[in-house]
């Protein structure tokens, strides 16, 4: 569930960047048209309005699909980190139901389960605590995306030439989007800084949940060679402790490459937008109306 929520969240406002960046040019959409409102206060009224309510900067700047977008998304990502954290807290209650039931009675086999049990259902509330964590990760860096695109969608776009190579190398510096920053593609650096920064955040979760679950095998297999479980107890629980490690394992290394893909198009993407940045002025189409052959010719010049 959590793998599939950050796709479709990501996928979400990548379509939203890219209809973003076919609406009119951000002059026409400035907060306040009077003159003498300044480029610098039109960016810190978008920064304060969509401080307070994700997405009011972008209602006021009439782009209403990022304005639902960062509102539903902000909403989405709330509730599932509350979901969790009321999860973590039943896991809780029923560990400590299951500590109690162990050293209610005398020591044995069912003492043993009982232990067992404790310790899976800690494991399940430490699943419910990261989850929750990957959640508040997501609705920060949201909230951090929708401040960022509502400044750009507040400013004036003048172009200017820049250079790929100073932007590759900013954008090389992870989760920061300096190259997006650099290139003044804002909206750009708030979303990629956001899926870095969620997707590390999971991946070390994760891990975390991985080493945990190694530990508990190890707690297992020095209680079977103490003989204080069973052969049948010890194989059904050290079959769980091994599928809560794969489990972890697999999604860390997912989310490893996922973060590990999207490092390298934040990379292509500065270099690119860097190289476009003044393609106004490199391309021009002059008409030459006189005659060549049967018709009129028309020049394109191309300035590197």
């Amino acid at each position: 569930m959590n793998k599939y929520l950050v796709s479709v969240i990501l996928i979400c406002l990548m379509v939203g960047v890219g209809l973003a960046q076919s609406l009119p040019s951000p002059s026409s959409l400035a907060l306040e048209p009077e003159s003498s409102v300044t480029a610098s206060k039109r960016m810190a009224k978008a920064a304060v309005v969509s401080g307070l309510v994700p997405g009011g900067a972008q209602l006021l700047q009439k782009r209403f699909f990022m304005a639902g977008t960062f509102l539903a998304f902000e909403a989405v990502s709330g509730s599932v980190a509350y979901h969790y954290y009321r999860k973590n807290h039943e896991w809780l209650d029923l560990a400590d139901t299951h500590k109690a039931n162990a050293f209610a009675g005398d020591a044995g086999l069912d003492s043993a389960r009982s232990i067992e049990e404790f310790f899976l259902a800690r494991q399940s509330a430490r699943l419910s605590k990261y989850r929750m964590q990957n959640a508040i990760a997501l609705t920060l860096g949201g909230y951090l995306f929708n401040v960022l695109d509502a400044i750009d969608g507040s400013m004036v776009d003048e172009p200017k030439s820049r250079n790929p190579a100073m932007a590759g190398w900013l954008a090389a510096i992870p989760g920061m989007g300096l190259g997006q920053i650099y290139n003044g593609k804002l909206s750009k650096a708030g979303l990629f800084m956001t899926g870095q920064l969620t997707l590390g955040v999971m991946a070390y979760n994760n891990h975390r949940l991985m080493s945990r679950a190694e530990d508990g095998k190890a707690r297992l297999l020095k209680a079977r060679e103490l003989s204080d479980i069973g052969v049948n107890a010890y194989n059904e629980y050290n079959n769980e402790w091994d599928f809560q490690r794969n489990s972890a394992f697999r999604k860390r290394n997912t989310y490893l490459w996922y973060s590990l893909i999207l490092y390298f198009v934040t990379i292509f993407d500065a270099m690119v937008d860097a190289h476009l940045s003044d393609y106004g002025q490199k391309m021009k189409v002059y008409p030459d109306l006189s005659w060549q052959g049967k018709g009129a010719q028309l020049n394109l010049n191309v300035n590197f």
